[in-house]
């Protein structure tokens, strides 16, 4: 008598879940419990086979991996340890999203709105950089040929670099205006380009 309810929550368990394929099934098999597949894509080393009641079937090395239902929801997936030791796997419950509800994107991508970064946008923000780079370079050569105490303290000393441009203005002010007046806008319209 105790085992009546036991048999009937398993009964109902693999009711609800009402899948056929296994993980470690052959091509063969899904095809021959499934029929032909309308839609054949194969990505990497897997095969993904899309039938006409909505299943989703993914191969890899012709053995089943991953498995959807597509009228009965079921879905099944099997970690790389369970196909290669050939165990059963473990079959998640139906997700209770309707096939009408759009799925939320969880990536970056998806949270920010935006797509990938433009190859304009990429290349303004590089070359700016490297403008800024260039100029940097420039004032700190023209630092350590004052002394070498003034480059050091350009180099490392905070708000040595700002005493030098005032202090020798003559010497920098080609490389502080070339950076102010070209590198930093192709970096700020870069920025601007991929907001917009």
């Amino acid at each position: 008598m105790r085992r009546l309810p036991l048999l009937f929550i398993t009964l109902l368990t693999f009711a609800g879940v009402g899948f056929a394929q296994n993980i470690g099934d052959t091509e063969e098999a899904v095809v021959r419990d499934l029929g032909e597949p309308n839609l054949t894509r194969e990505v990497g080393a897997r095969k993904i086979l899309m039938f006409s009641d909505g299943t989703k079937v993914v191969l890899e090395g012709g053995v089943v991996v991953e498995a959807s239902g597509g009228s009965s929801g079921g879905s099944s997936r099997a970690t790389p340890r369970e196909v290669r030791a050939g165990e059963p796997s473990r079959v998640r419950p139906a997700s209770t999203r309707s096939p009408e509800q759009p799925r939320r994107s969880s990536t970056r991508e998806g949270r920010a709105g935006r797509g990938p970064a433009s190859p304009g946008a990429i290349l303004f923000v590089v070359l700016g950089v490297l403008v800024v780079l260039v100029c940097n370079v420039f004032y700190i050569i023209a630092a350590f040929s004052e002394s070498i105490l003034w480059g050091l303290g350009v180099l490392f000393v905070p708000f040595v670099s700002i005493v030098f441009l005032v202090l020798y203005w003559d010497r920098v002010r080609k490389p502080f205006w070339v950076s102010l007046l070209v590198g930093l806008p192709m970096v700020f319209l870069g920025g601007l380009i991929q907001a917009v």
